[in-house]
């Protein structure tokens, strides 16, 4: 929870951020990395060092600065209308049903998340993994991405269960998503 004098996991994969500030209606990326500076420099006042994403630990400022930029990704994958589907179904076999499905589950469907009901929170990671896809620079953990999603989609809708419950069962059904982090030279 940003704002205590100790620090606890600040996100994990598609969970609500307590106190997150959504960048609706921001112009720019360099609007949406001024709010992020800003948040960092309140955390950085109540003594943060670093975030605890569930994967990383990363600074506050890293943690802010990929917010914003998967706040302005997802909002451009929403907006796309079926470019995205297209150029990943072409660039890996999937069925464009198939992607389109992907695409609704992550980017524009609401879920019963841990804390409350919406769409998933943005996703670095994720963000990134999509790009990947669409531009056909994909790596082995993008399609093991579209595998899990997948599965938890279908997962979600038979049982009509919650996002944690789908989550757990596509897991355990032997499809997880281990990101890489992909670095350019």
């Amino acid at each position: 929870m940003i704002g205590s004098t100790t620090t606890k996991a600040l996100i994990k994969p598609k969970n609500v951020l307590e106190g997150s500030v959504k960048y609706k209606g921001a112009k720019s990326t360099t609007n949406i990395l001024k709010e992020s500076e800003q948040r960092s420099s309140n955390i950085k006042s109540n003594e943060f060092n670093y975030a605890e994403t569930g994967a990383r630990n990363i600074s506050p400022e890293q943690f802010f600065k990929e917010e914003a930029i998967a706040e302005e990704l997802y909002e451009k994958f929403r907006n796309l209308g079926n470019q995205d589907v297209e150029a990943i179904a072409k660039n890996t076999g999937f069925s464009e049903n198939r992607i389109q499905r992907i695409k609704d589950h992550v980017f524009n469907n609401t879920h019963i998340k841990d804390h409350g009901v919406g769409r998933f929170d943005p996703d670095f990671e994720l963000s990134q993994a999509w790009e990947r896809l669409i531009d056909g620079k994909y790596v082995d953990s993008d399609v093991q991405l579209l595998h899990h999603e997948l599965f938890e989609s279908r997962f979600e809708g038979i049982f009509h269960t919650n996002y944690r419950t789908a989550h757990d069962k596509t897991i355990e059904s032997g499809k997880p998503w281990n990101w890489e982090k992909i670095y350019e030279e």
